[in-house]
């Protein structure tokens, strides 16, 4: 937030919304009876079953387990036991579990990847933890388990809470005069994840808002030609929580959804006469409402002096009249903004190579795209010329492929999840930005640190992206000759279909079978 205020970005605001994670409030591994102990990570929840063990922990023999195959459990009683493994295993913890282990400790890798990292906790809620052990101490552990067994206990807490992030978005107003009326989104995340929560450095994922950061100090020098929000998103890995959070307030398209938007009080439409009537039928007042009304010199009528929203509103809800508050001589409308074009980025740092992509594989909607898609190619290629890039490298055309590519020959779409789908499923013209080349393999690892980090490649990416969106924002043309048609043709195929599924659970209590 800091750094795009520094940057100039106006007017920047955060909106706080509650998102539910798992905290891990502590692990120990405790040997035989001397009170050894040893600090455990938690792994993320199997589906909502956490780690937790409650006060009086699990006990039973540890024992080093290898790499989890069936063979390797000869001779140790599995049934209560805890199994010491490598991590790097793939899903082999399950065949402990299968066997009547009680609980699994993984000794820390010198590397990993995304792929491991996901096979360490399942979908269905199996009660057995599961936890991630500093390497030095963990291989100090296996030399000891390879004398023979011990008596262990383990003890942790991990708990589902509430707790709030935020979304921070600010507008950069444009400089041409005949298209600062159009409004772009760009938009990125902030967040990260990692199997172990309480080990996220998350490195990888801080690379699109560095991008976003980058972006904002360059349009800060150079003006862009239209008006540009720029959107730093929460809740990423949440379930894209933070995005959609944004479109919820800010930028829905159909009647039903814009009903449930923030609303502005609309200034120039308030009729005073019939609000004074309604509000005397119904035995209040204007001031009740948050409303403010004051003489005119002169002509002794009454006009607004202020309106306070938030009083008015919930006064409005109590009354059950805020989607009828015409009625009243209030006209309020949604919120909302009007984008023209939405941008999301997703940068990684193990390539230097951009690409774009319109966000679904249907082959129906590509025709849409191809034409900005192609103004983007061509801007591309004359920003690589002034950075002495190759321009047929500038940036992949994920909607054109050549050569009978598709999109997931350069991203894979099982690891990485744009933003701009979201963007696209609430019914806006979208693209995704994105770093292509890369497998992104130490995501969700507690190894995805900065020392990895290739800070050459982000730079390069970074030149690329400020200057390629600078001159595409002030392209009159960008989406060709015929944006009306295409732009028509979108919006009647592309619909706003975003919703979210919310209710309650109430667990009974069993009846008694005796």
């Amino acid at each position: 937030e800091e750094a795009l205020r520094e940057a100039g970005v106006e007017g920047l605001k955060r909106e706080p919304f509650d998102v539910v994670v798992p905290i891990d409030r502590g692990a120990w591994l405790e040997l035989g009876d001397a009170g050894e102990k040893i600090e455990l990570i938690s792994l993320w929840p199997n589906l909502v079953r956490t780690n937790t063990t409650g006060p009086e922990g699990i006990e039973g023999e540890l024992f080093y387990g290898g790499s989890g195959e069936f063979g390797q459990f000869d001779g140790y009683q599995m049934e209560g036991g805890l199994v010491l493994m490598e991590f790097n295993t793939w899903n082999n913890w399950i065949n402990a579990a299968s066997l009547g282990a009680r609980g699994v400790i993984f000794i820390a890798p010198e590397q990993t990847t995304i792929f491991e990292a996901r096979q360490k906790w399942h979908w269905a809620p199996l009660e057995i933890p599961r936890f991630w052990m500093e390497r030095e101490a963990g291989l100090a552990l296996r030399e000891r388990l390879e004398e023979g067994s011990v008596w262990a206990r383990v003890r942790a807490r991990m708990d589902w809470e509430w707790h709030e992030t935020w979304n921070i978005w600010g507008i950069i107003p444009g400089s041409d005069p005949e298209l600062r009326d159009q409004l772009w989104a760009i938009q990125t995340y902030y967040d990260g994840i990692s199997v172990a929560p309480k080990l996220t450095p998350a490195a990888e994922s801080a690379c699109g808002a560095a991008g976003l950061i980058e972006l904002a100090h360059y349009l800060r020098e150079n003006p862009p030609a239209r008006s540009v929000a720029l959107i730093a998103t929460g809740g990423h890995f949440m379930g894209q929580a933070g995005l959609k959070n944004f479109f919820y307030k800010h930028a829905r398209r159909r009647l039903e959804f814009r009903r449930h938007m923030p609303q502005r009080f609309v200034t120039d439409s308030l009729d005073v006469d019939r609000l004074l009537a309604e509000t005397r039928q119904r035995k209040t007042i204007p001031d009740s409402l948050g409303i403010q009304l004051v003489e005119e010199p002169g002509t002794g009528k009454l006009k607004l002096k202020s309106v306070d929203m938030e009083q008015l509103v919930a006064r409005l809800k109590l009354m059950r009249m805020l989607n009828k508050a015409d009625s009243l001589g209030i006209r309020l409308e949604p919120d909302s903004l009007a984008i023209d074009m939405f941008i999301s980025l997703d940068l990684s740092s193990q390539s230097d190579q951009l690409g774009i992509w319109h966000n679904t594989p249907n082959p129906a909607y590509r025709r849409f795209f191809v034409p900005v898609g192609r103004s983007f190619i061509r801007h591309a290629q004359e920003v690589a010329g002034e950075l002495g890039i190759d321009p047929e490298l500038a940036l992949v055309n994920g909607i054109s492929p050549v050569k009978g590519l598709t999109w997931s020959s350069y991203v894979n779409l099982d690891v990485v999840i744009p933003d701009g789908i979201i963007a696209q499923t609430a019914g806006q013209m979208a693209l995704s930005l994105m770093t292509v080349n890369d497998a992104r393999l130490s995501l969700d690892t507690p190894l995805d640190r900065v020392e990895h980090i290739s800070f050459e490649n982000v730079h390069r990416q970074c030149q690329v992206l400020e200057r390629l969106l600078s001159s595409a924002l002030g392209d009159a043309e960008i989406f060709g000759s015929e944006e009306k048609e295409l732009r028509a043709k979108h919006d009647k195929n592309i619909k706003d279909l975003l919703l979210d599924i919310r209710g309650s659970l109430r667990l009974l209590p069993r009846k008694s079978t005796t």
